[in-house]
């Protein structure tokens, strides 16, 4: 849940990462509203995840990635990984990940953790 992985992000990281989490749904609830989180290194704020979470608990996940871990992550969890067309950057290095019962909340976890350290080293 995005409850989760606010809890998650923040015990791990802590004052490296700025945190906003957010309700679901617009007040008027006609959209989904997503959590955006940014890590945070030497000056440098960068967001790495948007994260959205309908009524019925399904979870969506857009993040940045490297073109070898999106293959990675596409070829473990077959169509529920492929290329976001949104937010457009230049690298086209972000990924939307329907997570599904194909997926461990460990699994969920490592693929932020590797998210956050691919847009710091870039």
């Amino acid at each position: 849940s995005k409850k989760s992985i606010v809890v998650y992000l923040d015990r791990k990281y802590g004052k490296k990462l700025e945190l906003h989490p957010r309700k679901s749904r617009t007040d008027n609830g006609k959209l989904l509203v997503s959590d955006n989180h940014f890590a945070l290194d030497d000056g440098k704020r960068v967001c790495f995840t948007y994260i959205y979470q309908d009524e019925a608990g399904k979870v969506v996940i857009l993040l940045r990635a490297s073109e070898e871990e999106g293959q990675f992550l596409a070829t473990e969890h077959e169509e529920r990984i492929h290329h976001s067309a949104f937010p457009k950057n230049k690298a086209k290095d972000w990924y939307s990940v329907v997570v599904d019962d194909s997926f461990s909340a460990k699994e969920v976890y490592e693929m932020l953790d590797r998210s956050i350290k691919y847009v710091l080293n870039k």
